[in-house]
């Protein structure tokens, strides 16, 4: 026969057992939102090469990997991305997204210009962690 304490420890480690369980469920996947990222439709490019040649990006499908730095507090449906020194404006017009500042993300969309600067209408994103 089990002793007590023999009993309560077989019953939380099957809690934790349970619980590891659960949360594994989503270790591995990638967060997501909106469309999927598609390499084939648009061209991975670094956000210096953005507002160094503007107008040729303008128009363009592009993808960029970077920080986020800041996100809508009220919805969600903006972020500010960096990479070194400069940042990029991403606006979302179909989804918005939960994250912090610091998380490395894979966003795609199309370059637009406001106010002689550029910004990305963003049409995908994924959690690079």
């Amino acid at each position: 026969m089990m002793s007590k304490k023999m009993l309560h420890l077989i019953s939380n480690a099957l809690i934790l057992f349970v619980v590891i369980s659960l949360m594994g469920c989503s270790i591995g996947q990638k967060k997501k939102y909106g469309q999927p990222i598609d390499s084939e439709s648009g061209q991975l490019v670094e956000i210096e090469s953005l507002f160094a040649d503007t107008q040729n990006y303008q128009g363009k499908n592009v993808i960029v990997e970077a920080k986020v730095v800041q996100v809508c507090q009220a919805s969600g449906c903006w972020i500010i991305v960096s990479e070194g020194a400069e940042q990029l404006f991403v606006q979302f017009y179909d989804f918005t997204v939960t994250m912090s500042a610091g998380t490395p993300i894979r966003v795609q969309g199309e370059i637009r210009i406001r106010n002689q600067v550029p910004y990305l209408a963003g049409q995908g994103l994924e959690v690079l962690l």
